[in-house]
This record gives C-alpha cells, structure tokens and sequence, in this order.
C-alpha cells in the first residue's frame, strides 16, 4: 500500500467564542489507518467537526486528495469524499432501519457499497430493518450509523468515538469492520478514549492534549510504553485492562 497524502491538515486553528480550542494542529492521513487519541475536552470531536466543514476555522488549511477544502461547504465535503459518523450516533428516532440506508443509498449501481451489501456485511441490521431508530440497542444504532456513512462510499472515513457504550463484543465487531474497511481501502480516522480499541485497529496512533497534536507514533509503542500511557491517559501498571471495560 501506498503513503499518499488523502488528508493533510496544516497549522489549524479553531477558536470558538473567546476560546481557542485547536492550536497548530498539524496532521497528514494516509491509507493507513489512524487513531487519535485523548481524554474527554482535548479537542478531538472540534478537530472532527472542523475535517467536516461544522465549525469554521480561524487559521490554517485542510487539504483533501490534492485540493484546498478549507472553505467548503459541509455537504461539498462529503461529495468531495469524507464520510462522517459522529460521536452520539445521531440516529433519527421516527426513520427504520430501511429508511435511514435509503436516504443515503446510491444511485450509481456501480458503488461499491449498497444496501444489499450493507445487510451482507451487518445481517442484524437485516434483520431490524423495519424496526424505528428508538427500537434499536446501542450496537445496532452504532451498526446503523457506520452503515449510513459507508453508503456514501467515501475515500475517507472519519469515525468519532464510535466505541463508546458499546458491549466488548460489539467493539470487537467494530474493529473488525475497520480493518476490513482498511484492508479494502478507505482511509480511517479513528477517535477514540479506548485506546485499547485504537491499538487493535490501527498501526499508527497521535495523541492531542489540550487543543494540541503533541505526540504521533506507532500504535505498539504506545501500546507497549506504560510511561506514556500514564502520562497522557492517567494509565497506571496492571491498570490498563480494568480501564478497557470502564470504557466499553
């Protein structure tokens, strides 16, 4: 596999109201997947929503496949090739399964995601595919919101913590899916608090503090630095596994 650049941030800048809450953000996005990682308030869904177009940048640029998307619109960002599946899920309680899928579902039949893959890939969506957005458990509603950003059939994929909440189980399906994703070859943002999660999904992990990119490096070292794991994640030894379960 290739070391392309598909998404390059440079020196980003967000200030909101009288906060500025990214600084200097720096940040190039290959085919290989990525995971960013930090603590609850240091910046990572801002960074997420600023990739997507949802909060105005004061300062720097975002480059996708070759062109300056600084100043695109939202939707223009997702037409250009940037799915989104934000933190929260953000299903819509009165849609079905179908519904939702449909809403999005291309038209191209050449894509290489449709519906009928999605319910390949995901037989419990199949299975629930009439049942409303508030009739699902938190797994399906997470399956569900993949799924909707899968169906635009982006180059990019930009998942917000999409972890959380869920059984081990379903984190383990989850992390299947992007490597299989990876493996196929859509890029990958990963969000994450569990870093445990990121370490299985990806090779590569960067680390924001504070509004700050303030270390980048491969996924076992990190893995493997207990140090780091508690300097930046308040990990102490023998610790790392009861706090996997706090977070699923």
């Amino acid at each position: 596999m290739g070391t392309d650049a598909i998404l390059e941030i440079r020196d980003l800048d967000v200030t909101l109201g009288s906060s500025q809450i990214l600084h200097g953000i720096s940040e190039t996005i290959d085919d290989r997947p990525l995971g960013l990682l930090g603590r609850n308030g240091m910046g990572k869904t801002t960074l997420c929503a600023a990739i997507m177009g949802l909060v105005p940048v004061s300062g720097g640029r975002i480059v996708f496949c070759g062109k300056d998307i600084t100043t695109f619109t939202p939707e223009a960002r997702v037409q250009a090739g940037i799915g989104y599946v934000p933190q929260g899920r953000r299903i819509f309680r009165s849609l079905s399964v179908h519904e939702h899928l449909q809403l999005v579902a291309p038209s191209n039949g050449s894509a290489s995601w449709t519906i009928e893959r999605i319910y390949e890939t995901f037989p419990r969506l199949a299975e629930r595919r009439k049942n409303l957005g508030d009739r699902l458990s938190g797994g399906e509603q997470q399956m569900l919101a993949i799924s909707r950003a899968m169906l635009l059939n982006p180059t990019l994929l930009v998942l917000d913590e999409p972890t959380e909440g869920l059984a081990p189980a379903i984190v383990s399906d989850v992390i299947d899916l992007i490597c299989q994703l990876s493996d196929d070859g859509m890029a990958i943002l990963l969000v994450e608090q569990n870093i445990h999660a990121a370490f299985a999904a990806t090779k590569r992990v960067s680390v924001m503090v504070n509004g700050v990119m303030v270390q980048s490096l491969a996924a076992g070292e990190l893995e493997a630095d207990a140090a780091l794991q508690r300097k930046y994640f308040g990990l102490e030894p023998g610790q790392a596994a009861e706090e996997e379960e706090s977070c699923l």
